[in-house]
């Protein structure tokens, strides 16, 4: 896949754990998570230091990396964790649930 779609795509490899490692998505050059965030916060006048990212797969790691607060769950590849500022439970363990209680915005 990588090989067939990298001149045209992002491709990036193993966004869903538990589909394995072989499996990835496409995206389209030029948009990505971090972007529309930045779009975003932009347009409401949002600060970035009020910006909080929560991922568990591969294709988050640019929005963990642009968000003041990059949280990767703790069931995320090791990758995120690695770049991850904090790293909560596991998602089936109300992982974002708890990090956002722990950070007051609930």
């Amino acid at each position: 896949m990588k090989k067939e779609f990298e001149h045209e795509f992002n491709v990036i490899q193993c966004t869903v754990p538990s589909f394995g490692d072989n499996s990835g998505e496409l995206s389209v050059p030029g948009v990505s998570k971090s972007y529309a965030i930045e779009t975003l916060i932009s347009h409401l006048g949002i600060p970035k230091e009020n910006t909080y990212g929560f991922g568990d797969g591969m294709n988050d790691a640019d929005m963990l990396e642009y968000c003041q607060y990059g949280i990767a769950v703790g069931n995320a590849k090791q990758g995120l964790k690695d770049i991850a500022d904090e790293i909560t439970d596991d998602i089936a363990e109300d992982g974002i649930y708890n990090s956002m209680k722990k950070h007051g915005l609930i």
